[in-house]
């Protein structure tokens, strides 16, 4: 017997989880199914809505994308992410299919964190912690 096409969100479905669909000739917008979804209509796809990456980046930081032929990757500037969208990934220029995050934000987060460990290990005793607390302050703004 030939499995369902859409077995694997049915299934999810019935375990709880969101299902979106989108209709086949559409411009690609993904919506929650709000209802019970008919798995059985022939101008919509399914699929299981996606979970945020583990590593959602903050506006402002750097990332890697790709270009539409997935050949360069660039720096860019991350202003937003649209999970639903069949390029969720908003940056300076454009929206992006693919992300990741760029090596030198982790290292600028991993600075970051390590000025904030310092930060609050410092104890304000005389006027050179003070200064040094001052210094630390501004490089975290």
């Amino acid at each position: 017997m030939k499995p369902r096409k859409w077995r694997t969100e049915i299934n999810a479905w019935a375990d709880g989880e969101q299902v979106q669909q989108c209709l086949i000739n559409s411009s690609g917008e993904w919506k929650d199914c709000k209802h019970t979804p008919s798995f059985t209509s022939t101008n919509h796809k399914f699929r299981v809505k996606p979970e945020d990456p583990e590593w959602m980046p903050k506006k402002g930081d750097l990332v890697l994308v790709w270009d539409i032929d997935e050949i360069a990757a660039y720096a860019r500037i991350f202003r937003m992410h649209d999970k639903t969208a069949n390029y969720p990934w908003l940056v300076d220029i454009d929206y992006c299919r693919y992300a990741k995050p760029h090596p030198l934000q982790q290292e600028r987060n991993k600075y970051r964190a390590a000025l904030v460990e310092t930060r609050a290990k410092l104890p304000i005793v005389n006027s050179v912690h003070v200064k040094i607390a001052q210094m630390i302050d501004e490089a975290l703004k």
